[in-house]
């Protein structure tokens, strides 16, 4: 996001971003000592927040705004709303980005490194891991959720199939005795 301009957007306060779902748990003292960090960005549509393959070790709070996963031909494979966490995956693992993610209009972004919780008290690191392993489980949820649609859905193409080869089969039974009256 080296590109991303460093400011509030359109008159809204970072206190006021802060309100957000993700921050819900956090006391005012943790959101004014957030607030005090030069971590809020803010990305103009069509710019890139993360790259597939990138290595950059961050995560990103969605604070204002949309956002689209992309894959490699520029298909959005998932949209991300305000409140979202993204890159978790890959700051936790360190493995390199698995999409791509590009503003969906203007947005605002809090972006957070390792070096920069480190900084934090105790009780804030242990709330952000808290919140990370929150939306770790929701994403494994919501990954099997999809994984069994589409099982669900092979299941039912192959019944399917089934069902056409076996009608195709007694059809031509049907046809067969016909011809022996």
């Amino acid at each position: 996001m080296a590109a991303a301009k460093r400011s509030s957007l359109a008159g809204v306060t970072i206190l006021q971003l802060l309100e957000s779902k993700f921050f819900s748990k956090f006391s005012e003292e943790q959101k004014i000592a957030i607030s005090k960090r030069d971590i809020f960005h803010m990305v103009k549509d069509g710019e890139y927040l993360l790259r597939k393959g990138d290595s950059r070790k961050c995560l990103i709070v969605l604070m204002k705004g949309e956002v689209n996963a992309v894959n490699d031909k520029g298909k959005v494979v998932n949209r991300q709303i305000a409140g979202s966490v993204i890159g978790e995956i890959s700051f936790l693992t360190k493995y390199p980005r698995t999409c791509s993610v590009v503003a969906n209009g203007d947005v605002f972004v809090m972006e957070l490194d390792e070096e920069t919780i480190e900084q934090f008290d105790d009780s804030l690191i242990l709330l952000i891991k808290d919140i990370l392993i929150k939306v770790l489980v929701e994403r494994l949820t919501e990954m099997d959720k999809i994984k069994a649609r589409k099982k669900n859905k092979k299941i039912s193409n192959a019944k399917k199939k089934e069902r056409k080869k076996l009608k195709a089969k007694i059809n031509k039974k049907r046809r067969k005795n016909d011809w022996i009256l």
